[in-house]
């Protein structure tokens, strides 16, 4: 049985590329849900498991909610338990934090592991070794990575020809261009893009309207209506 060690929290790393889970916060990759329930019981007095950390790095691999729960409601000199153990790579911790995850809720579905893959290749880790990792058949595979990327028109030589090079994977607004090849531009609208459907952000903005609860000395805001607005009337043009 690991030694459970009492750390601070501050001193840990979260670092989100070995975390399997595709989220839908786009600045920090936890769901704020699960941290605000983590917090509420943290303040109660609950108990939580220990985190599992790497000895020789201190990024976690298992207990982002919880590290980030604690250290939200008490601070970074906050005390949380620790079980550290050794790993070889962050492919190890990767592969390691993906069995927990599935042990202690879900399998990991499509966006999860589309992600994965992602992150996985950036880490050059086989798509062999990927396959056997995540348990899924080579087909499967390929059919996954058919549908996990956009890609980049690239120009090449003199004459300005192009040709394609896969880069990221597409956000949850934009699933229905995988596959495409995206102009630099688009490819940056994909970056910032949190992960809820367009739909979503189009009723929040219309019921802001619609319920007079825009901020009119916002001159940011403002701004980015009259660019919106200008927007909208040229693709009713269409």
């Amino acid at each position: 049985m690991p030694k459970v060690t009492m750390v601070a929290v501050g001193l840990l790393i979260l670092n989100f590329k070995i975390y399997p889970r595709w989220q839908y916060d786009g600045n920090n990759g936890v769901h704020r849900t699960v941290v605000r329930k983590y917090k509420k019981a943290m303040a109660a007095g609950d108990t939580f498991p220990a985190v599992i950390v790497d000895r020789k790095t201190n990024m976690v691999v298992d207990g982002f909610h919880r590290v980030t729960a604690k250290k939200e409601q008490f601070g970074p000199e906050a005390k949380i338990k620790v079980e550290y153990h050794d790993y070889k790579d962050q492919i190890a911790m990767l592969e390691e934090s993906k069995e927990i995850n599935e042990r202690h809720g879900e399998p990991l579905n499509s966006s999860d592991i589309q992600r994965c893959m992602t992150v996985a290749r950036d880490m050059g880790i086989s798509d062999k070794r990927f396959s056997a990792m995540f348990g899924i058949s080579q087909q499967d595979f390929e059919d996954q990575i058919s549908q996990s990327y956009m890609q980049r028109a690239v120009l090449v030589g003199d004459e300005g020809a192009t040709e394609t090079e896969k880069l990221v994977s597409p956000k949850v607004p934009y699933k229905h261009l995988a596959g495409k090849v995206m102009s630099e531009a688009q490819l940056e609208v994909n970056k910032k893009a949190i992960g809820m459907p367009l739909s979503y952000y189009a009723n929040l903005l219309r019921d802001s309207i619609n319920l007079k609860m825009l901020n009119y000395n916002n001159k940011g805001e403002m701004r980015a209506m009259d660019q919106l607005f200008v927007a909208l009337k040229r693709w009713l043009k269409k």
